[in-house]
Order: C-alpha cells, then structure tokens, then sequence
C-alpha cells in the first residue's frame, strides 16, 4: 500500500475553501477512522459524564447533589440552563481526545482558517439576534406566550449565558463541520457526502421535543436544513465561524428570549405554551429566520 496520499477531490469555485478547511484530513481520512473516533466518544463521553456527576454530588452533598443533576439535566432554572450548556465542556474535551488519538490532528486543525474565526462568527451572530430582538416585541403577543424570566435576571446571567451558548455551538460545530465534514471532503467530492451527510447526523442527535407532537418529523428536517447551512457556509468561507455563530445566535433565541415550556426554558424572557399543530407557524417562523441568517452571514462575508 502506497504512503502517499489520495489527491484531494475537486470541489468547484463556489467551495473552493473547502479545500484549505480538509486539507488538514488529507492522507487519514478512511472510513475507520470516522468509526473510531465516533466510537471513542460514546464510550469516554460516558465516563466523562459519570465523573461530572461525582463532582456535582461532591460539591453539593448527599442532599442537594441530585436536586442538582436534576436541575442541570432539565435546565428549568437559570443556573440549571447555563450548567447544562456548559457540560458539552468536558463532552468536547472527550472528542478533541478521540480525533488526537485516532488521528493525530490537534484540536486548532478542527477549526479551519484561524484569521477567519472572529469575523465569519460575527456575520453569523449579528443580523439574527438584531431580528430576534426587533421582532420580540411582536411575538411576546402571542395567545400561547406567557411571562417568563424578569428582564433584570436575564441580563445578569447573560454574561454567563452567552458563553455557554457559544461552548454548545462550538462543540456541534467541531463535531459535525470541524471534524465530520473535513473527513468526509478530504474524500469525496459530492456535497451530498460532507454536506448531507453531517447534516443527516446532526439532525438525528437533536431528535425533536416531545411537544412538537405530530410535527416531530419537521423539528427533524429544520434540524436537517440547519446542519446543510452550516455545512454551506463552512464550505463557502474554510472556517468553521459563520456556523458557530449562526447556531450561538439561534441557541440564544429559543433560550434567552422565547422558549418552549418544558426542559432548557429556565432563562427564557417569555414561554411559548403549544403543543402539537398549534407549533406550525411558530416552525414557519424557525424556517424563515434560518434562511434569513444564512442568506445574512453570505451577503456580510461575499461568499
């Protein structure tokens, strides 16, 4: 078997990044790879989160350590909504483990053009949290939307909050783009592969809430829609910014102004109480605002 490396596949002008963004996958991008970190992580990433447990029950007692766990896994509190956000820390630390092991690449590799990072995560942060906030006003008049969290709470956690919205995202992002996708273009040419792909997986993680009802099925494909954007603007810029800042800013959306009533809604600013149907303009909703911040972050990058 010959050391060389496969060339790297072709991948048109319009993705021309792309190139750069898996070229640091080139030569270790077998399907065994992929297997083996994604193994890896299911098995440390349970450790991981036994060993987190210990910790919490450590610091909070026999008493209050499972009403804490509780707390963190259902995220009906401030402090449970930031602490869940914030356990993807040592789930990310697991798989940046996993790819050095399995494939020698450090954790920067992951992370595509570093000079990019900054700018490309504005332009994907900016414009959908300036439409949330002007359409907020709007929304909140809703039949279905209730009083949440007072505004004053909300602004003191938010030094806290928008990080770990942040950490979330990054954490998919190194996964599913900075990781799954490099390995799958510095391989394949079709976008089905590194585009579709990720996006199928990414999608099929997030599952649906169980108050989507019968609508479950489209929660899946906005899940889906959101995968392949994020994919488009990782292809179209060589970094993984554009999607780690187009996620943070809809993460922020559903979880700091409107949420779901349910788990993760503990630092929302009002709560939507629907069910079912009753969901599908605010899905149209998701929809719209998802092509708003993809079309938005490719006119502010040119790409």
């Amino acid at each position: 078997m010959s050391d060389t490396p496969d060339p790297m596949p072709h991948h048109g002008a319009a993705y021309a990044p792309l190139t750069g963004f898996a070229a640091p996958a080139r030569g270790r991008a077998e399907l065994w790879r992929i297997l083996a970190v994604f193994a890896l992580l299911v098995l440390l990433g349970d450790v991981a989160q036994a060993l987190m447990s210990q910790v919490v029950r450590g610091l909070m007692g026999p008493l209050f350590g499972p009403v804490a766990l509780l707390n963190l896994s259902l995220g009906l509190t401030p402090f449970g909504v930031v602490g869940n956000l914030l356990m993807t820390l040592p789930v990310m630390g697991v798989f940046v483990l996993a790819v050095a092991l399995v494939t020698g690449r450090g954790p920067v590799s992951l992370l595509g053009a570093t000079a990019r990072l900054k700018g490309d995560f504005l332009a994907g942060f900016l414009p959908l949290c300036a439409l949330g906030l002007g359409l907020l006003p709007l929304l909140a008049q809703g039949p279905a939307v209730a009083t949440g969290r007072d505004l004053g709470q909300v602004l003191a956690w938010l030094p806290l909050a928008l990080p770990a919205l942040v950490v979330m995202a990054l954490a998919n992002e190194v996964i599913y783009r900075g990781f799954l996708q490099q390995q799958l273009a510095a391989r394949w040419q079709p976008s089905w592969v590194w585009m579709g792909l990720p996006a199928a997986l990414f999608a099929l993680s997030q599952g649906a809430p169980s108050a989507t009802g019968e609508l479950a099925p489209l929660s899946l494909v906005w899940a889906l829609a959101y995968g392949m954007a994020a994919a488009d603007l990782t292809a179209r810029t060589g970094s993984l910014g554009a999607a780690i800042g187009l996620q943070s800013a809809l993460l922020a959306q559903s979880l700091l102004l409107i949420g779901l009533k349910g788990p993760m809604n503990g630092l929302a600013l009002y709560t939507l109480d629907a069910r079912g149907m009753a969901l599908l303009p605010w899905m149209a909703s998701d929809f719209l605002t998802l092509l708003v911040g993809w079309l938005s972050a490719r006119l502010l990058l040119r790409v």
